[in-house]
């Protein structure tokens, strides 16, 4: 529990954490003069076999102005996941959930973002070696060959190179490729594909997304961060994304500060 009492009186700002048999619960309760509010994030432990559509984390925020000059807040969202959470409601979130988060100096450990989805909002920035592109491209042509086996050794290959192979086949143009080779790129990037394609172009263009997957360990992840951030802010802070996580955390602060004042 976090007490503080160090506001204006009348002021008070209560914030718990607690987990019991896996259910997370971070609440906090505050009053400000005439305002009161309530953040609660609950997350349900996890599942022996979850239910992709069923939601397992809960954001509850509410305000009320007894004094009636500012207008009352009651929200409440549902996600699947807490990466599906800062994404269908990323203000929400940074605005009442984060600066709890940041209190307790946790916000990199949870807000930087799933490798899967920083890759495919950054995607469309990273240089695919020519060798690289030449063998996806002759493992693509066995998706369709007639025997059950070179289909299922050429997916077993993409899937041994992984995400360039992933960046390649989403880039690529499927309309002249056979039903059987569009079924096996399909299979193949099911689990690279993690936001729909607005949400894309939306966190391609987020400072608060791009910030925090500054904090990632792919530092080629965080190299493409960087780049995009710098041109999007024209920042003129030093970021090195090869740094020691020292000198990155010390930056990113530096960062978040100056964004901040814009």
């Amino acid at each position: 529990m976090q007490n503080d009492l160090t506001g204006p009186a009348p002021f008070q700002s209560i914030t718990t954490v607690s987990l019991t048999a896996g259910k997370l619960a971070v609440a906090r309760d505050k009053q400000e003069g005439d305002v009161t509010s309530s953040v609660q994030l609950l997350q349900d432990p996890p599942s022996l076999d979850p239910n992709p559509e069923s939601p397992t984390i809960v954001l509850y925020i509410t305000r009320h102005d007894e004094s009636g000059k500012t207008q009352d807040v009651s929200i409440k969202h549902s996600a699947t996941s807490f990466d599906d959470l800062c994404i269908k409601y990323a203000d929400d979130v940074n605005q009442y959930l984060r600066p709890i988060v940041r209190d307790f100096k946790q916000e990199a450990a949870a807000f930087a973002p799933d490798p899967r989805v920083a890759w495919q909002v950054l995607a469309g920035d990273y240089t695919i070696e020519p060798a690289t592109l030449e063998k996806v491209n002759r493992l693509v042509t066995k998706l369709d060959a007639d025997s059950y086996e070179d289909r299922q050794t050429a997916l077993a290959a993409l899937r041994e190179i992984g995400q360039p192979a992933a960046i390649i086949l989403m880039r690529a143009e499927r309309a002249a490729m056979s039903p059987e080779k569009q079924s096996g790129v399909d299979t193949f990037l099911a689990p690279f594909i993690q936001l729909t394609s607005d949400e894309v172009k939306s966190m391609q263009d987020s400072t608060t997304f791009l910030l925090d997957a500054l904090t990632i360990d792919d530092v080629e992840l965080r190299k493409l961060a960087w780049e995009r951030l710098k041109s999007i802010t024209g920042t003129n802070v030093e970021f090195d994304p090869r740094g020691e996580d020292s000198q990155r955390a010390a930056a990113l602060n530096q960062l978040r500060a100056s964004l901040k004042k814009t």
